[in-house]
This record gives C-alpha cells, structure tokens and sequence, in this order.
C-alpha cells in the first residue's frame, strides 16, 4: 500500500503547525509535521511504502501539492487538519480525489473527534476521519492498513469514523505502543527553511 501523508499548505499565508489538542498559527515558525512522520515511520517498519509531503515547510501553494500528489499516485492520502483551518486543509482530500478517485483519503483531527460523523458527512472528499492521539495513531493506522490489505471490513478497525451506506463509527483505541516507536521518518522532510 503506497502512503502519502500531506501536511497541507498554509493558512492565509501563515505557517500552522497541525498537531494534537491545539493548533498554532505563527508567521515565523515552521515545525515538522511531527505526528504525520511518526505514523509514516511505524508504517515503513512494518514495510509500507511511504512519502511525506510538507507543504506547510516547503510553502507550496495548493497547486504545487497537487503536481506533487500527482507524482506520487498514492492508494492512501492521509493528512491533519484543525478547527480553524478545516475548510482550507480539506482541499487536501478534494485534489487527491479529483486525481485519483479511488484514492483513500484520511483526516486526523484530535479536537473536533467528538463531530467525526458530522465532519465525513459535510465533506464528500473525506473518507475516513482517524479519531486518535499521540500513542494510538500508530496503532489505528496498522489496523487500518492490515485491514484493507487484506480486503477485511472497516468497522473492525477501532478508532475511525468512516463512509458507508451511512458514517460509521467505532469504538474508540484505548490500546497504547507496547514498544518504544521508532524515531520520527524526518529523512522524508525537506531540508528545514529558515523563513525571512
């Protein structure tokens, strides 16, 4: 299964740092999409094939993401969004769809998982809204993979919400790492920027 994460472009020309409870949008700082290369690294480990595309760092704007999402005819396209930037970041699954329809595309959200069914429902784009934190994420998205590589149903997958006849939701992952995670898949990034 060919992954790409996408930390989506900026925000109103802002560089946003997409992670866990909060979201920071700040003109001078551009961290890494610390979440996004973590679940990239357990994947590899497990002999998934994956990219990462920080366009936030790399301060591309949606049409650079698009010509390199399209380069990368990924299976999956799984990125992080946050309440304040939902409508922009969600552009993220509408392009990978509009390239490749048959695309799975992804969103993780820590603050709004309470509305995870109402979030699938009001955007076509999303197929599956991982409803995690920092500890399960990894978890989730092992079982989400081995799940759809071997053709099993989604709703076995604990923590995701998802599209069917209708959204599903599962139970939650309370499960946590039972090893310690393999250094962050930061060689996927970009040299870091120093922003003028």
């Amino acid at each position: 299964m060919k992954v790409l994460f996408v930390n989506p472009p900026r925000y109103d020309g802002l560089s946003v740092i997409r992670e866990d409870r909060y979201e920071i949008v700040n003109r001078y700082l551009v961290n890494p999409p610390y979440s996004l290369t973590q679940i990239a690294s357990v994947l590899r480990e497990e002999g998934e094939e994956v990219q990462v595309i920080d366009a936030n760092s790399e301060n591309f704007s949606y049409f650079e993401a698009k010509e390199r999402i399209r380069k990368s005819r990924p299976d999956i396209v799984a990125f992080r969004f946050t309440p304040t930037t939902i409508k922009a970041d969600m552009e993220t699954a509408k392009i990978a769809k509009s390239l490749y329809p048959n695309v799975v595309t992804i969103g993780m959200c820590w603050t709004l998982k309470r509305f995870a069914g109402k979030i699938i429902r009001d955007n076509d784009n999303l197929d599956i809204y991982l409803r995690g934190e920092y500890g399960t994420y990894e978890i989730i998205f092992l079982e989400l993979i081995e799940a759809m590589n071997q053709g099993l149903p989604l709703d076995a997958v604990k923590g995701i919400s998802f599209r069917g006849r209708d959204v599903i939701s599962t139970d939650p992952c309370t499960a946590g790492y039972f090893y310690e995670p393999p250094i962050p898949a930061y060689d996927l990034l970009p040299p870091r920027q120093i922003l003028h």
